[in-house]
């Protein structure tokens, strides 16, 4: 065989071994011709540059594949991040193996002929792309906490300029051991170095999301808190109008004797519907709605309902609350969880109710045998919303910019395989049905 060949087939392999390097650890869609683009782009740059450059060609190889892989994708820098992790760990795998190899047979890789080099690349391909499968999968709930948080650019920031740095080290590192021919003791030495800065890229990445969600959590605690504290304000409120009321009643009854004393039917109408029947109208509302509230015992649940009932009906919503039973378990679902499915429906349900001329909003929670149904139904002014499109990252009915909550909700309910949900589009209605089994 050639040189010429074997050099293309050298390439060839390095781009597959690059590709899922950048591509395995992250949540791009990659398409066929990206990865086209991908191995065309890698033989042009490694065809070129490799005879003036050599192995530094390596920065602008990798900058390019993790350049085509994030074109058109959701998440860019968080995408970036973990596909240079990705080719970190791919730097660190490749000196793991060959340290194996050299133990196993006491030859250096290079050693080798052309084509047990070949074979040994092959086989490395297999087992990378599994283990990254495996360490994805192993870590897929900080992943997922990592793109459905929205972190503060500073923070963002920070960690791509660490493990980018990171990057160039190592890369400046390989492409030296690379051009000397990879001796034996560059391969162990490089081997323990590039173990220690990947574990602490890992653990950095660990502790930045554990602090992150701690925070999150206590922010939530927070509001809840907030809610409930207002919740209690309004019953208190409520208590003192049903003392106000009761203790104003002979005054009441004695300005309407007035009014029918003498036979005065005008002002009594007038008095009547400008001063008693708004205050009724008000008192008999929020009670109703408070009411209602407390057979909810879940108190994440009641603090959030009770702030999207006090928004639905700030903005003049027709609202209907149906919760007949004691709601006293979340099911199989965590209460947070459970909390932000709900308060994502509500905010839709309620600002696609909004914009409607009928302004309705239906919301019903019923327990049995502690299975929970939850069912919420709102006007709305399309009747050809595409159910299968709705709960795709970015997609939305509404402006630019929208379109990540149901996404979010995709994203927590993958944890539940148990939990079902049942959406619809009909007669101007929408409706979002859960049905949580017991745990």
């Amino acid at each position: 065989m050639n040189e010429t060949l074997r050099f293309f087939i050298d390439i060839l392999i390095g781009a597959v071994i690059l590709i899922i390097a950048c591509t395995r650890f992250t949540r791009c869609c990659i398409k066929i011709y990206h990865i086209l683009y991908m191995i065309i782009g890698i033989f042009i740059l490694t065809y070129f540059l490799y005879p003036i450059a050599e192995s530094f060609s390596s920065y602008l190889v990798v900058g390019y594949t993790v350049s085509i892989a994030l074109i058109k994708q959701k998440d860019k820098y968080k995408n970036c991040i973990l596909s240079i992790l990705g080719y970190l760990y791919n730097v660190l795998f490749n000196y793991v193996c060959m340290a194996v190899v050299y133990f196993i047979t006491g030859l250096n890789i290079m050693e080798f002929s052309w084509y047990n080099i070949t074979l040994f690349n092959i086989f490395y391909i297999f087992i990378l792309f599994i283990t990254m499968s495996c360490i994805k999968q192993i870590f897929h709930k900080p992943l997922d906490f990592f793109f459905t948080h929205k972190f503060n650019t500073k923070t963002v920031v920070c960690i791509g300029l660490y493990i980018a740095i990171c990057a160039a080290i190592l890369i400046t590192n390989f492409a030296s051991s690379q051009y000397m021919g990879y001796p034996i003791f560059s391969v162990i030495l490089n081997c323990f170095l590039f173990l220690v800065y990947f574990a602490l890229t890992i653990i950095l990445l660990l502790q930045t999301i554990k602090i992150i969600k701690r925070e999150a959590y206590e922010k939530q605690k927070l509001a809840e808190f907030k809610s409930l504290q207002e919740y209690t304000e309004k019953l208190e409120n409520l208590y003192q109008q049903m003392r106000s009321f009761k203790h104003d009643y002979i005054n009441i009854l004695a300005t309407l004797d007035c009014y029918i004393e003498q036979r005065d039917m005008d002002g009594l109408d007038t008095y009547f519907h400008s001063k008693i029947l708004p205050t009724g109208k008000q008192f008999s509302q929020d009670t109703s709605s408070l009411g209602k509230l407390a057979n909810v015992q879940i108190l994440e649940l009641k603090s959030l309902l009770y702030q999207k009932f006090m928004r639905a009906a700030s903005l003049h919503l027709q609202l209907d609350i149906d919760i007949p039973d004691p709601v006293t378990s979340s099911g199989s679902m965590e209460p947070v969880d459970l909390s932000r499915i709900i308060g994502i429906f509500l905010d839709n349900a309620i600002e696609a109710a909004s914009e409607t001329d009928e302004k309705n909003l239906y919301c019903g929670l019923l327990q049995k045998d502690n299975n929970i149904t939850i069912h919420l139904t709102n006007s709305c002014r399309m009747n050809d919303i595409p159910i299968e499109k709705l709960f795709k990252n970015g997609f939305t009915t509404k402006k630019p910019g929208h379109g990540i909550g149901l996404f979010n909700v995709k994203e927590i309910l993958g944890k539940y395989p148990d939990v079902l949900l049942h959406t619809e589009c009909r007669d101007s209605h929408f409706t979002q049905e859960l049905h949580i089994p017991h745990c």
